[in-house]
């Protein structure tokens, strides 16, 4: 996601939109595909099942789409309020990731002119943001592995930091607009 890009309001909550629909429709048909099953095996007629079953299934769905979107709009809506938090850097990217140190850690990932910034989401108890400045980035190793990738950040200290992030590629430049070094494999 571009600096442009993060900066329209609702982008967050557009995509979780779509997600948590995405989402709740499947959950409706397994929930109606059960619900016709058992009225079948106690030898009711299908149609029937269906008939009564409609209301249940579209309040099934609101409410499955309804807690969906709240929870992809709170993994979705952290990137954006965590670059919001350092807009007078120069956000140059930013997206929901991972930080793979021991336990798995969800937040957002925040590239700026000055430093690279992993916010941990709330629901890592304790878990503290990691700063990085830009200074002490020795190379980057960006991979793509289609939905995720991942970024391999070496320091000059000899440390690395991975996370697992969304649209690595867009990542990849963004690294390089900053004159950050690219690792070969």
């Amino acid at each position: 996601m571009s600096a442009a890009r993060a900066s329209e309001p609702g982008t967050s909550w557009r995509r979780a939109l779509r997600q948590g629909v995405r989402y709740a429709i499947p959950s409706t048909l397994v929930v109606g595909a059960v619900a016709v099953s058992l009225d079948v095996l106690n030898g009711q007629a299908w149609g029937a099942s269906v008939a009564r079953a409609w209301p249940v299934l579209l309040c099934v769905f609101a409410g499955v789409a309804a807690l969906l979107t709240l929870l992809f709009g709170f993994v979705f809506g952290h990137s954006e309020r965590a670059a919001a938090r350092v807009a007078h850097e120069g956000v140059a990217m930013h997206s929901a990731a991972s930080l793979m140190a021991g336990a798995e850690q969800g937040g957002a990932l925040v590239l700026t002119g000055q430093r690279l910034l992993f916010a941990p989401h709330a629901l890592n108890l304790g878990a503290q943001p990691t700063s990085v400045p830009l200074g002490t980035i020795r190379e980057v190793y960006v991979t793509d592995g289609g939905r995720y990738g991942e970024a391999v950040v070496y320091l000059r200290g000899g440390d690395a930091l991975t996370f697992r992030l969304w649209d690595a590629p867009r990542w990849a430049e963004a690294f390089a607009a900053l004159g950050i070094r690219r690792a070969e494999a």
